[in-house]
């Protein structure tokens, strides 16, 4: 086993370059999942992070968020650019893992270190704008630091390893529990071995310390709005292993047998076995700085956590990726526990499993996680030619947020109208849907991508549409909240189905995210109706100029309604030059 070793540099570095070129390609090639489009519309295009504007959800991986924008602002839209923080944290999650098994000195440690690196689901997020690679890099990191720290007692190094306990958090809020936990146990170690500490590097040590603490206030305040504003819905409270169990087993043993659950129990049995008999052996005070007993006992006191956490604060369970670090924490536990064994060691050999897997799962267009949650481009430009010009799209929101992405790079986008499950009549001629099969009476599948399962599916029986309004609108300039563009009376059509298509110019003296086209209907009390929204931000991102061309979906018109409004809202009041309006307003008749 002389070649697999930590400490072959032509094992090592051949291995990162392949890995790190496939991260690379991955970023280049793979659609964006929903999770990153919502980030993009939310955060990276808007700026709005915690504060004005921001949407309290979740989705906000701030780190990600924050980094991300900048890169949005110097070299503009393309998604690679969204996908390079974390890109670039691969090399610190591969080295950083490396340096921290390659002080156990053992040659089992090979195949900790395989497995750590070779999980697919957990590599996927190192090619996907989102928090959760680059918080496993800086928890690895900050591991290794603390060994260091440990080791030398150096303020400069505990010093690191607060700075990133702070990037893992603000890369990824659900790591709270393991960090809070984690900064307890260092104080605990301090104190224990206090005698072994200059003046000094206490008080640097406190002082950091408590920097660090009071940065954790703002942190648990946001959180806590989040919950308040139900945004920490992801997950639930059926049980530990019903819930962060099932789901993280599906993405990294591809099953939800109750096999991988005990396979698990076991792997933390023996971790457990093992430390009681380290323990019973060399005495509490001489294991606290081995990494071979605390990252073991992290793991097993978070799970505590996360159970405590979800009985007493009324908090889900973490589910798929929201509790992934709890992989590499398990990894580092088993193997940390078994690989100086004579006997346990060899068990690791089942963990060749993971690069196994790994090999078998390499692909350029898809990821483990929600294969579904992406409209590939070549479906998109079937969609393209399956669909004729003036035919109405909807979409659920999902497809909608894909296949508005996708059509940025077009001259005039075809807009889709938005799905609502509720309204049977906002479904389009055309209908983009990510979800299993619909069973919608009049309505067949089309087309089907063969990565996502997204399908296209078209009206069998369509209506016959009469014009009843065919006009151009003068050009308007106006920086007001709301600007009309048509009314049009309704007295006339009570009980019949209303189409408009709109198609325009528009022009901005900077880039307005909060800029959407309306379609409402005003009843005989003044009450408005909204029946569509356009979602331009999402269309057209930051562009100061653009043409487009929206198909609405049939409008039922009520007996109390009186006039049908067509207008924008500019809630960011920004001066709007529109021009070359063209609407057409047609009669639809079922067929």
């Amino acid at each position: 086993m002389t070649f697999f070793r930590l400490d072959n540099k032509w094992l090592i570095w051949p291995l990162f370059l392949f890995l790190m070129t496939y991260a690379v390609l991955r970023a280049l090639f793979v659609e964006p999942l929903f999770d990153e489009l919502a980030t993009l519309y939310w955060y990276i295009q808007t700026g709005y992070l915690p504060g004005r504007g921001a949407t309290m959800d979740a989705n906000n991986h701030i780190l990600n968020s924050l980094i991300s924008h900048q890169c949005f602002r110097l070299f503009g839209d393309h998604f690679f650019v969204y996908r390079l923080f974390s890109v670039l944290t691969f090399p610190i999650y591969f080295f950083a893992g490396r340096k921290l098994l390659s002080k156990t000195k053992s040659p089992f440690s090979i195949f900790i270190f395989l497995a750590l690196i070779s999980v697919h689901w957990i590599f996927d997020y190192f090619s996907f704008s989102r928090g959760y690679g680059p918080s496993l890099a800086f928890l690895v990191l900050a591991f290794y630091l603390i060994q260091r720290w440990f080791e030398t007692k150096k303020a400069h190094l505990y010093i690191a390893v607060i700075f990133f306990f702070a990037a893992t958090l603000l890369s990824n809020l659900s790591l709270l529990i393991p960090l809070v936990i984690l900064l307890f146990y260092l104080i605990f170690v301090s104190i224990i071995h206090v005698k072994q500490f200059t003046v000094r590097q206490l008080v640097g040590f406190w002082i950091t310390t408590l920097c660090f603490m009071t940065f954790l206030v703002p942190v648990y305040i946001y959180i806590n709005k989040l919950k308040k504003a139900g945004a920490l819905w992801w997950g639930s409270k059926e049980g530990l292993w019903e819930v962060t169990g099932k789901s993280i087993s599906k993405n990294v043993f591809f099953s939800e047998s109750e096999v991988f659950k005990y396979l698990m129990v076991f792997g933390i049995a023996l971790s457990a076995v093992t430390l009681r008999r380290r323990w019973k052996n060399s005495g509490l005070k001489n294991l606290l700085l081995d990494p071979s007993w605390w990252i073991p006992v992290l793991f097993v006191l978070t799970l505590f956590g996360i159970w405590v956490s979800s009985k007493m604060l009324d908090v889900n369970y973490p589910m798929d990726r929201v509790g992934m670090y709890l992989v590499p924490l398990f990894i580092l536990s088993v193997g940390y526990s078994v690989q100086n064994s004579e006997i346990l060691r060899w068990a690791l050999l089942g963990f060749l499993w993971f690069p196994a897997s790994f090999v078998l799962n390499m692909n350029l267009d898809s990821s483990v996680f929600s294969p579904e949650d992406r409209i590939h481009r070549n479906f998109y430009r079937e969609i393209l030619r399956k669909v004729p010009s003036d035919a109405c799209i909807s979409a659920d929101y999902v497809s909608q947020a894909s296949y508005a992405y996708l059509t940025r790079k077009e001259k005039i986008p075809h807009v889709a109208t938005d799905y609502l499950a509720e309204d049977s009549l906002s479904r389009g001629d055309y209908h983009i849907s990510w979800v299993e099969a619909l069973n919608w009476p009049d309505y067949s599948c089309i087309l089907q991508d063969p990565v996502s399962g997204t399908r296209l599916y078209k009206r069998n029986t369509f209506s016959e549409k009469q014009v009843i309004l065919d006009t151009m609108i003068p050009a308007i300039k106006s920086s007001n909240a709301v600007i009309p563009v048509l009314d049009l009376d309704l007295s006339s059509f009570s009980g019949r189905l209303v189409q408009t298509i709109v198609d325009g110019n528009v022009r901005l003296d900077k880039y307005c995210l909060d800029l959407n086209l309306r379609h409402e209907a005003e009843s005989l009390k003044g009450e408005l109706r909204r029946t569509d929204n356009t979602r331009f931000n999402w269309y057209f991102g930051r562009k100061t100029g653009y043409q487009f061309h929206y198909p609405n979906h049939p409008l039922l018109i009520l007996p109390e309604d009186r006039i049908l409004h067509i207008r924008f809202y500019n809630d960011d009041h920004n001066r709007v030059n529109l021009s070359g309006i063209h609407i057409k307003i047609l009669a639809v008749t079922k067929k």
